[in-house]
């Protein structure tokens, strides 16, 4: 939790919603590439910027060379302008629609959408395959977002989006990725499809934070391999779950009749356009999308990660209060940022807050997908 003297300044800024906020001039960061082993880490990444206690509180200490609104101001903006909606609670599981004022939108198409309609598929990189890479064909005549987080299930073995990746119309692309599938190495099918699922929040930040340190090292967007597959063989023995290919979706798949009944109970509010997650007494995550249709469009598969982590849960584990939500916009508001080369139409913007990470993806300043992932 927030230290009290710390989380009154904090909220202070996040009332005034001054115009000076205390962010530090975008810098451009090479993306790197995406090849090379998951596992490999630098052992001195540069740090993404972190927010501290007396920049956040004090909105007027601006470094003298920060224009007055350069891009990456202008786009966590659209977090501070948020309103934060009565929160939907179920068991241990709270959220918080987020109501965004009306922006410019970008026109795209869901990747699961773009499956099923056969104008895109995802593949291995080549017959012997790449664990970090697959390869994705986009023949349609629209861009196609992919979530960070979200689960491709075929191929080789299953796989998750490292980054959220806005995919160029008539493009093939190589996307980054991540296994959630240790145990299987051989061919399925040729082509990925989706899963239907999201990864839950400690799979998520886990997932965030070394992507992070990857950028900062000048690696790409690569993962830890090894921390990715140590979280799903966590998941498996909290739930209970025994898969012989040590698959994420088998702890999907095991409870959803479980998962089927929470998300009856948490329908989509109209008009949202993104959700504040809490489990127990903690906040751990927030997901902004440009526009509510797309929220609409995920808030089922978006959710079943989180309600997968309540189901080892008391119903009793706590509440997060609309102050903590409060609380981390101020703390967003006050971060820095840096500017990324995206993986693939658009830019990136990374931040972090002490052992939070923050990224949006953007495109001609509109956000496209915002997220934020707390450590539990």
């Amino acid at each position: 939790m927030l230290n009290s003297k710390l989380f009154t300044a904090l909220l202070n800024v996040f009332r005034k919603k001054r115009s000076g906020t205390g962010w530090s001039q975008a810098q451009e960061v090479p993306a790197g590439g995406n090849g090379g082993s998951h596992a490999d880490r630098s052992p001195t990444p540069a740090p993404l910027p972190v927010a501290t206690p007396a920049a956040a509180a004090d909105s007027t200490q601006l470094p003298p060379d920060v224009p007055p609104m350069d891009p990456g101001r202008k786009l966590v903006h659209a977090y501070a302008d948020v309103r934060i909606g009565d929160p939907l609670r179920r068991g241990g599981l709270t959220v918080f629609p987020l109501f965004m004022p009306p922006t410019a939108t970008v026109k795209y198409i869901l990747s699961d959408e773009a499956i099923r309609q056969g104008v895109l598929s995802v593949e291995e990189i080549s017959q012997a395959g790449s664990v970090p890479e697959l390869l994705v064909i986009n023949r349609g005549a629209e861009k196609v977002l992919f979530i960070e987080g979200e689960e491709l299930v075929g191929a080789k073995q299953n796989r998750i989006l490292n980054t959220s990746v806005l995919v160029g119309a008539d493009t093939q692309l190589k996307i980054p990725v991540s296994c959630v599938e240790r145990g299987r190495w051989q061919y399925k099918s040729k082509q990925f499809g989706s899963a239907g699922t999201h990864s839950p929040s400690k799979l998520r930040h886990a997932l965030k934070e070394s992507v992070a340190h990857s950028i900062g090292s000048g690696a790409g967007y690569c993962s830890d391999q090894g921390r990715i597959w140590e979280e799903v063989d966590k998941q498996h023995i909290a739930l209970g779950v025994a898969s012989h290919t040590r698959a994420q979706s088998d702890s999907f798949a095991a409870h959803r009749e479980r998962i089927r009944q929470v998300l009856e109970e948490l329908p989509f509010p109209d008009g949202a356009s993104g959700m504040a997650i809490g489990i127990g007494s903690r906040l751990v995550a927030i997901d902004v999308f440009d526009q509510s249709e797309t929220l609409r469009r995920v808030w089922n598969r978006l959710l079943t990660g989180f309600v997968l982590e309540t189901l080892d849960q008391d119903d009793d584990s706590g509440e997060v209060p609309h102050s903590s939500v409060e609380g981390l916009f101020a703390m967003l508001r006050g971060s820095l940022w840096k500017s990324v080369q995206a993986v693939g139409e658009g830019e990136d913007f990374r931040t972090q807050i002490g052992n939070s990470f923050g990224s949006i993806l953007a495109v001609d300043g509109v956000l496209v997908h915002g997220s934020v992932l707390v450590k539990a």
